[in-house]
């Protein structure tokens, strides 16, 4: 999961499947809702930007926790969920996540998934161990929810709300939106202006509460009035684990989708693809019509907030904190800060402290980012540094 400072985690699944073959690309999109109409208010919690929502799965009693994830082109189980409810199968795709890795996953038709009052039947789910340090069972523990769903209704979101309004019918009432067209049956895309230039196939990924995210090859020389800053990111994680990455950011600018300004980090990678998460649409009431192929895109109603940085951010992996995400232009590096030094604690807290507690260090993570202006950070050497939250300025392209 890249961290950025204000939205410090997210969730970068989008289950692109490298389908082996024809009949299970089929089974994907026979996920069906068979008691509509429906329309129905859902209790969601908002797990750092993103929407956890709760299901059941073949009429098992326990509700389960899933992130509802436009990003995800496949449903997703926990294998200790699918041991939980006696779910296993001898099925087999070739499945892989949003950092290019991919694995042979076990895969099993589930007879039904209840959403609300709306029940799916024929829902294609990849079972899936997650890896020992991942964050997402912390945000939701059972699984994640594929767009093969989602877009079978209309689902109305409001920032700050715990509801998610779903229905078959035309939620738009007599507000004012402004239309937009995000079509594709395995995954919503839609186009978007930045620095002047249109960009098509956006994966619009409500499972991301990050910003846009452009290849490295779109930075070019009409970007020069921009100041990038330039960050060794390890925090960045799919559902098989962490990888390394250099990325290039714009901190809060302007993205436009259908001539509305979005304020919004914008990041360049060698290994990311074109997407847009939910801290670009956050403060905005919005829409999802997958019959359709539209997101209406609804007013403000809140405030934006810019994104901001102490320079660095703390990863937990094997009982151990270490620097996992650095910007090289910070006063960190410039103290000593490197990748996966060893970090003894934060603010007093120790990596046993966070291990004692349930999901201890994504709390630590969401108090940091909600309450502490500064961070106090020893690392093994005994050596002590403080830094604060700020907007770093970052560098010209010609700088860089």
């Amino acid at each position: 999961m890249r961290l950025s400072l204000y939205a410090l985690l997210f969730l970068l699944l989008t289950g692109c499947g490298l389908f082996r073959s024809a009949s299970i690309r089929r089974d994907i999109y026979r996920a069906k809702l068979v008691n509509a109409p429906v329309n129905d208010t859902l209790h969601v919690e908002n797990k750092m930007g993103l929407m956890m929502v709760y299901v059941k799965v073949n009429n098992h009693p326990r509700p389960l926790e899933f992130i509802f994830d436009t990003g995800a082109n496949l449903t997703v189980l926990n294998s200790n969920t699918a041991k939980e409810l006696g779910l296993s199968s001898d099925k087999t795709m070739k499945l892989g996540d949003s950092q290019g890795s991919s694995y042979e996953v076990s895969v099993i038709n589930l007879d039904t998934l209840q959403l609300g009052n709306g029940v799916y039947t024929d829902v294609l789910a990849a079972i899936i161990p997650f890896p020992e340090n991942s964050m997402i069972p912390c945000m939701a523990r059972d699984g994640i929810l594929g767009y093969h769903v989602i877009r079978n209704a209309q689902w109305a979101y409001h920032p700050g709300d715990t509801i998610l309004v779903g229905s078959i019918s035309d939620l738009r009432g007599n507000r004012t939106y402004e239309n937009v067209e995000m079509t594709g049956r395995k995954a919503p895309v839609l186009s978007l202006d930045y620095n002047g230039v249109r960009y098509g196939g956006v994966l619009f990924d409500s499972g991301s509460t990050g910003g846009l995210d452009l290849k490295k090859s779109a930075m070019n020389p009409h970007m020069n009035s921009k100041r990038f800053v330039t960050q060794i990111d390890g925090t960045t994680q799919g559902v098989y684990g962490n990888v390394l990455d250099t990325v290039y950011r714009v901190y809060n600018d302007t993205v436009q989708v259908a001539g509305i300004p979005l304020l919004s980090n914008v990041d360049f990678s060698d290994k990311v693809e074109r997407k847009i998460g939910m801290s670009a649409f956050g403060n905005r009431h919005f829409i999802i019509d997958g019959q359709n192929e539209r997101l209406y895109l609804g007013e403000a109603e809140s405030d934006a907030v810019l994104s901001r940085s102490y320079g660095f951010v703390p990863g937990l992996r094997d009982s151990t904190l270490y620097v996992a995400n650095l910007n090289l232009q910070s006063q960190a590096h410039q103290d000593g800060a490197e990748m996966e030094k060893i970090i003894y604690s934060i603010n007093g807290r120790t990596a046993k402290d966070l291990l004692n507690t349930d999901c201890g260090y994504l709390k630590m993570i969401l108090f940091f980012s909600r309450n502490e202006e500064n961070l106090t950070i020893q690392y093994s050497d005994g050596s002590v540094f403080t830094y604060q939250k700020h907007v770093p300025r970052g560098e010209l392209l010609n700088e860089n």
